[in-house]
């Protein structure tokens, strides 16, 4: 009982810890999550995502991240991307100048109702993109084992190569026993 307190108290500590102690910057991460969502490409947005979960918790120099960019830019899709993945859409943080996420958008009533809708097909597009995300990663190991011994096939024929060239190398020294029969 005592023990499980502890723990509970250590994880609390470090959490708090890693939310207070976060360092707000600008980074190719962050503005790559900002680009996406700027621009409405949710499909990119979701496999990023799901590739490298930890850039839900980027921050740029202003305090903002995906969750302030997807209400600032009214992207119901983002809003339902970034919720499917364990972000709360009413995240109680404030960036730089005190602002939360959702008093950036003007009309959140209607942005939330359409985020909110997206959540069944967006939890599907999940499923789909881990999927293909397997799939390819299946394939490269696949691909990565054939070219491991397509190397070996070359090394086998690289040393043949070489056998062939000592053996055409001691056939010409043959004919070089014409020339000196009587020295052998």
């Amino acid at each position: 009982m005592i023990m499980r307190h502890y723990i509970g108290v250590l994880i609390f500590t470090v959490l708090c810890k890693l939310c207070l102690g976060q360092t707000f910057e600008n980074t190719q991460e962050t503005t790559l999550i900002w680009t996406l969502i700027s621009t409405g490409q949710s499909m990119q947005l979701h496999g990023f995502i799901i590739e490298h979960p930890s850039v839900l918790m980027l921050r740029s120099e202003d305090g903002r991240g995906a969750i302030w960019w997807a209400w600032e830019f009214k992207n119901a899709e983002a809003l339902a991307i970034l919720a499917v993945n364990g972000v709360d859409l009413h995240y109680p943080q404030e960036d730089a100048n005190g602002k939360k996420p959702f008093e950036l958008c003007d009309t959140y009533e209607q942005t939330l109702q359409e985020a909110q809708s997206l959540i069944e097909e967006k939890t599907a597009e999940k499923e789909r993109i881990k999927e293909q995300i397997r799939q390819e990663k299946a394939k490269m190991f696949v691909n990565d084992d054939a070219e491991d011994d397509d190397d070996d096939e070359d090394e086998d024929e690289t040393e043949d190569d070489d056998l062939d060239e000592f053996t055409q190398s001691a056939t010409e020294d043959d004919d070089d026993n014409e020339f000196f029969p009587d020295e052998l």
